[in-house]
């Protein structure tokens, strides 16, 4: 990074960093979950940066890069029951800085995804989330905008209605074009700093000359951004997905993932799993409605994963063996995890 580019980001950092990242309840969390992975510790002495909650899997899109879309998710179908989300809430605020509502599903599709926003931001807890924009109405968008909601990501991975309804299949290119500038110009109206706002395109083969365009047409907004983001990987365990992907092979010498030691996800039956990879369920450490957070995030099974990573022994594990977009380091524990967000996407 030369030093033009590395000024401009001091001075994007300098403008988002929020309370968060020098509050010195969440710094001390920060540094205890820095101490036990840099000690490589199996028990970590901290609690969660983040947790990814999985408000509902239901979706009304089949897309081509979502194991959803390849038929790679064979679990039920739900929504997380707000008595369930309150829970969980509760067992992390004061520890907790960020959760992000959505991981394989539409989060607008569970009714009551208001409430749970809400429910964070009474509780001080920073929220996220990624839509495909197709319920986006003028209604849910002023709603979202008066629950707090911190960061929001939509997505539109295409610049003309035939590419990207050849990829979001099932959506309607001109609808979810229409909600998107409807949501800008109605945060703009309430002059709203949040959401900040994430305009994002997933990069494939059939849509990566279209990138630049991209950036190009959603550059100057306030407090919105253009985004162009590598299509995941999920592990190299949807066998359909790398014939449409820029895949990058994973390197057999990596540090341990700094994941298991930063962030846990939660299905949206409670069941909790190591990481976002985890789309199947096929790694359950427990699950909140029988056990704690804590328990989970420091029980038998997670000390046992976290051991195979420090040891180099990712190639054990399913999830871990092939996976391209593993987080090396821990360059999460130095800024709050929102502004985090923003910086890295």
């Amino acid at each position: 990074m030369n030093l033009n580019n590395l000024g401009k980001m001091i001075y994007f950092v300098a403008r988002n960093v929020n309370k968060k990242t020098i509050s010195l309840r969440y710094l001390f969390n920060r540094l205890l979950l820095a101490e036990s992975y840099y000690r490589k510790r199996t028990r970590s002495r901290g609690f969660p940066l983040r947790l990814n909650i999985e408000s509902t899997n239901r979706c009304n899109l089949k897309c081509k890069m979502c194991p959803h879309g390849l038929g790679g998710i064979k679990r039920p179908i739900g929504s997380m029951t707000l008595p369930l989300f309150k829970k969980i809430v509760d067992e992390s605020k004061k520890k907790t800085e960020f959760i992000y509502l959505h991981l394989f599903g539409e989060p607008l599709l569970n009714k009551n995804i208001c409430n749970f926003i809400e429910y964070c931001t009474e509780n001080d807890i920073l929220t996220g989330m990624a839509s495909n924009g197709c319920f986006l109405t003028k209604e849910i968008s002023e709603k979202l905008i008066n629950t707090g909601l911190n960061f929001l990501i939509l997505s539109l991975d295409g610049l003309s209605k035939e590419s990207y309804e050849n990829i979001r299949i099932g959506a309607n290119f001109d609808v979810v074009y229409s909600n998107i500038r409807s949501f800008i110009k109605k945060k703009d109206e309430k002059k709203s700093k949040i959401p900040y706002t994430v305009i994002q395109m997933i990069e494939m083969k059939e849509n990566s000359d279209q990138a630049h365009s991209f950036n190009e047409m959603w550059r100057g907004l306030r407090t919105t951004i253009p985004y162009v983001k590598q299509c995941a990987d999920w592990g190299g365990q949807v066998e359909k997905l790398p014939a449409i992907l820029h895949r990058y092979p994973p390197t057999e010498k990596r540090a341990h993932c700094g994941s298991l030691w930063t962030e846990l996800t939660i299905l949206w039956d409670g069941s909790v799993v190591p990481c976002c990879v985890d789309f199947d369920k096929k790694y359950v450490l427990g699950n909140v409605t029988e056990r704690s957070l804590s328990e989970i995030w420091n029980g038998h099974s997670m000390q046992e994963l976290r051991k195979k990573l420090i040891n180099g022994k990712h190639n054990e594990i399913a999830l871990c063996k092939n996976c391209d977009s593993y987080s090396f380091g821990l360059k999460k524990i130095f800024l709050d995890s929102l502004t985090m967000a923003k910086v890295v996407l």
